[in-house]
């Protein structure tokens, strides 16, 4: 186990698994702030037009400042995050940074909406938290109603923090950002980046990476062995019962518990059998041991 745990790929691995924590604050921050704004768009379901409905109205204002709060906090968090990663596994594998800095410039520093999101960031941890405005109109074209939240951007003027690729997009947004359409038009260009950052560091450290697989196999058999030692030696059970339990340590909680909902016991095992294969290569050996388990407790 300590060889596992100080081996170089398991270490790059623990760098990826940390910075997933930070992609996911922001992506469930964003699903969030998302179903809020959808949530409203169709009059039929929040009829917010009606006065007796104004306390909602506001009620949902303030619903979506906190969420938007949330999301840009997390904006932040994850640029940063992601800075100190890039530094440890790039140095890790003696790579230098031009492509992943191109990549970062490209979607992050220079481009008008990314800027404008930091930006938002700055104005609602340290100004103020944004007026989130409510607007209905009317479709001649689809005779249909629709009501979106926004941001006004001569309210946004007023604070003299916006960067100019940010000030920029602000001058180009008219009176009003759509909320939905600028948040997942950056959380799209965010996933994308993230998504060949991954990939980027695991071809990078790809070796590393499978030496650390290889001792997993490896002690996941040796686990699987013991159990089947001590299930052998322990005291004669209930045909099947809770065979689940031989493979505590080689499977997911999510695939034990696919296990232990099967109905009878040569079912759970040829599908726990079936899922360990699909982690590891299991000797035929180890397999018959497996299902020899059956036997013993029927005879």
């Amino acid at each position: 186990m300590e060889t596992i745990q100080s081996a170089p790929g398991q270490l790059i691995m623990n760098e990826i698994r940390s910075l997933s924590w930070s992609t996911y604050t922001f992506e469930e921050n964003f699903q969030e702030l998302r179903s809020a704004l959808e949530s409203v768009e169709d009059p039929a379901n929040v009829p917010l037009m009606f006065r007796r409905n104004r306390s909602l109205l506001a009620e949902l204002q303030r619903e979506v400042a906190r969420l938007l709060h949330n999301f840009v906090a997390s904006v932040q968090s994850l640029i940063d995050h992601t800075r100190i990663t890039a530094r440890s596994v790039y140095a890790e594998a003696d790579a230098d940074l031009k492509e992943y800095q191109r990549r970062v410039d490209l979607t992050f520093r220079e481009d008008p909406l990314s800027q404008f999101v930091r930006g938002l960031r700055q104005y609602s941890l340290h100004y103020k938290l944004p007026f989130i405005g409510w607007v209905m109109s009317f479709s001649n074209e689809s005779s249909t109603m629709s009501q979106a939240f926004f941001l006004n951007t001569a309210v946004l003027l007023e604070f003299d923090g916006w960067p100019a690729p940010a000030k920029r997009y602000l001058d180009d947004a008219g009176e009003r950002i759509d909320l939905v359409e600028a948040v997942s038009e950056y959380r799209d260009s965010v996933r994308d980046f993230y998504l060949w950052f991954e990939d980027d560091v695991r071809d990078l450290h790809s070796d590393a990476i499978e030496q650390v697989r290889e001792y997993e196999e490896e002690l996941a058999l040796i686990e699987l062995e013991g159990s089947i030692a001590m299930w052998e030696a322990g005291p004669p059970r209930t045909l099947g019962q809770r065979i689940e339990n031989l493979f505590v340590q080689v499977l997911s909680t999510e695939e034990l518990d696919r296990v232990a909902e099967a109905q009878e016991p040569q079912e759970k095992m040829e599908l726990a059998i079936q899922l360990v294969r699909g982690r590891v290569s299991l000797p035929v050996g180890l397999e018959n041991k497996l299902r020899g388990l059956l036997t013993r407790e029927n005879g």
